[in-house]
């Protein structure tokens, strides 16, 4: 009984792969908020995404979900136990990441939904940098979701490290894809 934690891309990549595998008896999809990939995504979308999912009796994708506790024998987990239910013998995967994980900064830096910075990813401390999924850009409120704006981001913070105080982050269109059963569901940002 596999049991997949998060509903970002990771994830979604996961259950696509496992359900084309005959190996699991059932596929639970633990997705803590109300969407699947991007809370952007319309409900009309949010629903075609879903359905193609579950259209494998085996899947179950369970919204505001997550593991509350766990049964443990030997070294062995036995059951997880969740918000809405149970689930014996899991085999558990975590698929997460993607949401600014904060709370460790906001008495020391300035913060609103991520770390607040500035175009050279520095924080409200001149001698603190952020990039990825933690920081905020002060002016627009851009927060990298993919690997291209967190790369970018980490190569204006050493160039800036250094002494280049020529480079600067500026948000680009970003294109990502995800296989979704017989489609490519394509994200342009």
């Amino acid at each position: 009984n596999v049991v997949i934690v998060g509903a970002g891309p990771i994830a979604l990549e996961l259950l696509d792969t496992l359900m084309r595998s005959d190996a699991p008896q059932s596929i639970t999809l633990l997705v803590r908020k109300n969407y699947l990939y991007s809370e952007v995504i319309s409900r009309e979308g949010l629903a075609l995404i879903q359905g193609i999912f579950e259209a494998d009796s085996r899947v179950s994708i369970r919204f505001n979900d997550q593991i509350a506790g766990k049964e443990v024998e030997g070294n062995v987990i036995t059951k997880v136990l969740t918000k809405q239910g149970e689930i014996d013998n899991p085999f558990i995967i975590f698929g997460v990441g993607i949401d600014p994980n904060i709370p460790y900064a906001r008495d020391l830096l300035e913060c609103d939904k991520g770390i607040l910075v500035d175009e050279r990813m520095r924080t409200s401390n001149e001698n603190i940098y952020c990039v990825g999924e933690a920081a905020q850009l002060r002016a627009g409120g851009f927060i990298a979701g993919r690997v291209k704006e967190c790369t970018i981001q980490a190569d204006v913070a050493i160039a800036n490290l250094l002494g280049d105080e020529s480079k600067t982050f500026t948000e680009e269109v970003s294109i990502d894809g995800l296989k979704v059963g017989s489609f490519l569901f394509a994200d342009v940002t």
